[in-house]
């Protein structure tokens, strides 16, 4: 019901506009000149919004790459520093499974 509300009020906007624009024309208030400006300016208005849209939304995706890279480098330093840190500690344990499986 609201749909249909919200549209039928559309169209008499639309038709509102339309009677404005064909009694300025009657009167002879608006030029093909003035006209073709307004329909540029509306048609440059809804590009940049639209481009604003795509780059608010390339700005979002990018950031949530960034934090990844972050998070992957940060969980790469760990596992490079956990295994510096216990390297010769694995080779031990290796070293001592190799002698009693030999035993």
């Amino acid at each position: 019901m609201k749909e249909k509300i919200s549209e039928l009020e559309s169209q008499k906007h639309a038709r509102d506009e339309e009677i404005n624009r064909l009694t300025n024309l009657y009167m002879g208030g608006e030029t093909v000149d003035k006209m073709n400006l307004n329909y540029v300016s509306k048609e440059n208005s809804k590009t940049v919004t639209k481009l604003e849209n795509q780059l608010n939304y390339v700005n979002k995706e990018n950031h949530k790459l960034i934090e990844e890279i972050t998070d992957l480098r940060i969980r790469s330093s760990n596992a490079q520093g956990f295994f510096d840190e216990h390297g010769k500690l694995f080779e031990e344990i290796k070293s001592l499974k190799g002698q009693i499986v030999s035993e």
